[in-house]
């Protein structure tokens, strides 16, 4: 009790200290704006004039602040931690390998049988990485010279593999002495010791760097963040990006003279690679062939000098030399999400493309990577279109696409908005800032707020839909349940609400409730549909009542046709819910729902062909629910005709938007593209059934072979 109590106390105090803290701070701050105020107005003729001047002070200062808040939070700090956490993976690599290593070593120091054949293999696989990162640092060290980190590591690897291939590790496993000898000699023992001290030295800066031990925001953390760049670096993933696709960076100068950084990788020499055996995990499909160091590890082990190792990898021939094209391909511009670099890629990322014989440009905005200057919404915009009038001169490719990911999104629809391309990929793309402040708590102010102070001008909705060449071929790749771009601000919402307001004859709505109801109608189909969508998270343990089974068959019928509806459950915020209630039906109305192939057993993409048999299917369940008043009473012991008035205002609503729909006309020619659900979230790539639907697309237009 007197613990309790002392805790209690203990929350008062620091309860206290915070809200006594609450008047000094504002004090200070009125302070400060008073006397900002006398100094404005000291310079100004009239007061009018110095509250003009105070205000517009202010403005500008909101601004810039928050244009230099968006910058911090895309490269220097989001990039940042990308570098940082890709060392952090590289780090617990070497960690993972090399205890592995000590583990084999000390059961042999120790006599413990072990599986030799087994084993070996492990070996294999630790000299090749060990190996492949001495050669990675040796480029560097060539190139671009080592910071005083990677320097230390560097020597430390060098001498663990001399190690290794003085104490014939890989002989003693292969001839299989083991089983020959009854215990392994002092003088072997010794040389195994020295491995294992090696690899704890290697080890001891791999965690350091990772600082797993230390707090969240200890100073050892902030440090390595900042400073430590033994695993991550930008000329450390130049080395590797290289390595992975034998692609060099190109460069061209914008009109006001910055640098941009992008490169091109070749689909056919890639193609040419794999098939060359070159171990690179593809479709998630296992290879069984060892990679060009395991398949060379006998020349390697024979060579005694460290340049001799370093040329001999280099004289394996991983990609042929370029060969003249015969036939133009086309060519994908691909603009990256928030903070990416283009040397984060993969061969295995959105290997379709160079499967289906198209190459792919890679680009880094301004700031990232080695390009120049300072990254904005419009300097992106910029550069997209100045990159694509360089690219089209070499008269390379027959078509061209853009696939914006995520802020890539932006100076994607800009390009197809302001050039003749073919192809459109808008991937988890927002529409603007403001629509998506508009989705979080106290979102009707900071929507606004965002218009005066940002100047809010993106509108990738416009974009995508008015594409300069009408035959453009376009697919937005959405997941609704989306955890960086809400649903409500994706670009997908923001056209269906553009549509119903700018293509409906006589109306002057963005969301189609509104058109299809009156004001008090509307809120009551609202406000009955939350009702029944809590009385059914308050029954949800119940599922074998008959009721509650047809009340989810009302839900899945439109989760399956359209979107998940946990979009608008997952809010307490009855604003919030209503937003997404609108933008749910908006969507329906748009873009419609999935087609089906029962033969198959395949979704394809979105279309409004079946909304009339969707609701036609919802407005039958509803009607067969209103008949199950005694199983209604086996859930609730009163109010059930409150659920049952629920049910007949729903479905009176769905019946008079089936009617409103058939009625409805979009008056403009709009082409919407495709709208390809996605289930994969925002940072990762999507599943094989969905790039399986991009690919059938991308071969029915001859953008891919």
């Amino acid at each position: 009790m007197k613990i309790n109590q002392t805790n209690i106390n203990n929350q008062i105090i620091k309860l206290f200290k915070l809200l006594s803290s609450i008047p000094i701070l504002t004090t200070f701050v009125l302070e400060i704006e008073i006397l900002l105020f006398f100094i404005i107005r000291s310079f100004s003729k009239n007061l009018l004039y110095a509250i003009i001047l105070f205000f517009l002070f202010h403005y500008i200062l909101l601004h810039y602040g928050i244009e230099c808040f968006l910058f911090l939070i895309q490269f220097p700090i989001i990039g940042k931690s990308s570098f940082y956490s890709n060392g952090c993976t590289k780090a617990n690599e070497i960690i993972i390998s090399l205890s592995n290593f000590i583990d084999i070593c000390e059961k042999l120091v120790e006599n413990e049988a072990i599986s030799l054949s087994q084993e070996y293999s492990n070996l294999l696989d630790i000299y090749e990485g060990i190996n492949m990162l001495i050669y990675v640092y040796y480029e560097m060290k060539k190139k671009y010279g080592l910071s005083k980190n990677q320097k230390k590591l560097y020597e430390l690897l060098v001498i663990w593999r001399k190690h290794f291939k003085r104490y014939k590790i890989m002989q003693y496993f292969k001839e299989n002495k083991r089983y020959k000898e009854d215990h392994i000699n002092i003088s072997f023992n010794k040389r195994l010791i020295q491995l294992i001290m090696d690899s704890n030295f290697i080890i001891k800066i791999a965690e350091d760097f990772i600082s797993d031990n230390y707090h969240l925001l200890s100073f050892k953390k902030i440090y390595n963040y900042l400073f430590n760049d033994t695993f991550c670096s930008m000329n450390l993933y130049k080395i590797l990006f290289n390595l992975k696709f034998r692609e060099k960076s190109n460069q061209f100068i914008t009109n006001d003279k910055k640098i941009i950084d992008f490169t091109i990788i070749d689909s056919k020499k890639l193609i040419k690679e794999i098939t060359n055996s070159i171990p690179f995990k593809i479709n998630n499909k296992k290879k069984d062939e060892k990679n060009f160091l395991i398949n060379n590890i006998s020349k390697i082990e024979n060579l005694n000098e460290e340049e001799n190792i370093i040329n001999s990898l280099k004289n394996i021939s991983i990609l042929s030399n370029n060969k003249s094209i015969n036939h133009k391909r086309n060519l994908i511009i691909f603009s990256n999400p928030n903070s990416m670099i283009y040397e984060f890629f993969t061969p295995e990322k959105y290997f379709f493309y160079y499967e289906g014989g198209c190459d792919i440009l890679f680009w880094n905005y301004r700031g990232y990577g080695l390009s120049e200057g300072h990254c904005t919404f419009a300097n992106n915009k910029k550069d997209i279109l100045e990159l694509f009038d360089e690219i089209k001169k070499m008269n390379k490719w027959e078509k061209f696409g853009v696939h914006g990911y995520s802020i890539g999104g932006i100076s994607a629809t800009h390009l197809a908005k302001n050039r003749n391309i073919d192809l459109l990929i808008s991937d988890r793309n927002f529409s603007s800032v403001s629509k998506i402040a508009e989705s979080y708590p106290f979102g009707g102010i900071m929507k606004y707020l965002c218009k005066f102070f940002l100047l809010d001008k993106v509108n990738n909705e416009q974009n995508y839909l008015f594409t300069k060449n009408i035959k453009c071929c376009k697919i937005i790749l959405c997941d609704p349940c989306d955890e960086v771009v809400v649903n409500n601000g994706s670009v997908k919402s923001s056209i269906s609400k553009y549509i119903i307001k700018n293509c409906i004859k006589n109306n002057k709505n963005e969301n189609i409730l509104e058109f299809i109801f009156e004001r008090k109608e509307k809120n009551n189909f609202i406000n009955s549909l939350l009702n029944i969508m809590n009385f059914l998270d308050d029954n949800c343990l119940t599922k074998e009542n008959i009721f509650i089974k047809y009340l989810n068959n009302f839900f899945d019928c439109f989760i399956y046709g359209s979107e998940d509806l946990i979009n608008f459950r997952n809010y307490s915020n009855y604003r919030l819910k209503i937003l997404n209630i609108h933008n749910f039906f908006n969507n329906f109305f748009v873009w419609g729902t999935k087609n089906y192939d029962e033969k198959e057993k395949k979704d394809f993409y979105f279309t409004t062909n079946n909304n009339l048999f969707y609701l036609d299917k919802a407005i039958n369940i509803l009607n067969l629910m209103l008949n199950m008043e005694n199983h209604i009473s086996t859930l609730i012991q009163k109010n059930n005709n409150n659920i049952l008035n629920d049910i007949e205002i729903i479905k009176n609503g769905m019946i008079k938007i089936k009617n409103g729909i058939k009625i409805m006309n979009i008056s403009k020619d709009i082409v919407k593209g495709f709208l390809i659900r996605l289930n994969c979230g925002h940072n990762t790539i999507f599943s094989g059934k969905e790039e399986n639907i991009v690919v059938e697309i991308l071969e029915n237009i001859n953008f891919l072979k």
